[in-house]
């Protein structure tokens, strides 16, 4: 793999940064963006020609089976919560799905005290993990590689992350289910969603919370940005309004700018991913991140400041 999996950045252009209470988003406008030919998981699950299922009738908790029966590729991401069947679960690496092929899928649970099958298939949740958790997983799932070749997590973190989370939040699931978090918290998210729209023309967004910044998403193409938005932007938003109370200095442009080139410094870590292309590893001693690349070039990137 080349550096040239994040050579990209130099050619955003940072918007200057939109800001809702403690919660701060730079859109980030790719040159050219024409993205390549796929459907996010809510696409192809709509379809009912593409099915996410637990392994087998017993089931497997770090592993789901797709069946995707549809002539297009599906893009799944990083962090999307997937809902149903024996439990919930979270998708551990952004994959892309071959079309008319079946996929066993890395995946984290995300609610605890549940093993009993609610459906038959899963279905997709309205928000992605909040950025805390898929950060953690995100460390994880690098080590996962680097210790077993596989993209596994810590499933005992992500559950006293999940726990952490509900208690933050003033939530209770008798399952400990991450979900009840988003569900409580739903009239505040959609005014988040109301207010911060998806960045016109822009292929991602890097977040800040409290006058730090948290991470990023950066798509191949704005259009992928735009759909996935809402899903992104809940996990970011959720955070945000735990830190409610944490203000921190003003940020502007040019802080997003520092922060962006300093991924150029990353040193990459390659492996074959379970779907198309490779998934490449992310890491500096400020940050992490992992970038999908599928025929040469990165489908979704993702950083995190440590």
């Amino acid at each position: 793999m080349s550096s040239e999996n994040v050579r990209f950045l130099e050619q955003l252009e940072v918007r200057r940064p939109r800001e809702l209470d403690n919660l701060l988003v730079f859109g980030l406008r790719r040159s050219s963006a024409s993205g390549g030919q796929y459907l996010t998981l809510d696409e192809a699950l709509g379809t009912g020609k593409c099915e996410v299922s637990e392994l087998g009738e017993e089931g497997q908790v770090p592993t789901l089976a797709v069946k995707n029966q549809l002539a297009e590729r599906v893009l799944l991401v990083a962090g999307e919560e997937l809902i149903g069947a024996k439990q919930n679960r979270i998708i551990n690496a952004s994959i892309m799905i071959p079309p008319q092929a079946d996929v066993n899928i890395p995946v984290s649970c995300a609610e605890e005290s549940r093993w009993h099958r609610r459906s038959r298939t899963f279905g997709s949740s309205s928000s992605s993990a909040h950025a805390a958790l898929r950060s953690a997983m995100t460390r994880a799932t690098s080590e996962g590689y680097r210790r077993t070749g596989r993209a596994s997590s810590d499933q005992r973190s992500v559950w006293s992350e999940i726990r952490r989370k509900l208690a933050a939040m003033g939530s209770s699931s008798h399952t400990d289910a991450l979900h009840q978090a988003y569900d409580d918290q739903q009239h505040r998210l959609d005014e988040v969603l109301r207010s911060m729209t998806v960045p016109t023309d822009c292929s991602g967004a890097v977040f800040a919370i409290g006058g730090r910044i948290v991470g990023a998403d950066i798509f191949d193409s704005p259009a992928t940005l735009a759909k996935l938005w809402p899903k992104i932007l809940r996990g970011y938003a959720i955070d945000a309004l735990e830190a409610h109370d944490v203000k921190g200095a003003a940020l502007r442009r040019k802080h997003g700018v520092r922060w962006l080139r300093s991924a150029l410094e990353l040193r990459e870590e390659p492996y074959e991913s379970v779907g198309l292309g490779w998934d490449v590893r992310l890491s500096s001693p400020t940050t992490l991140g992992a970038a999908l690349v599928v025929d040469g070039s990165p489908v979704h990137l993702t950083l995190f400041t440590r």
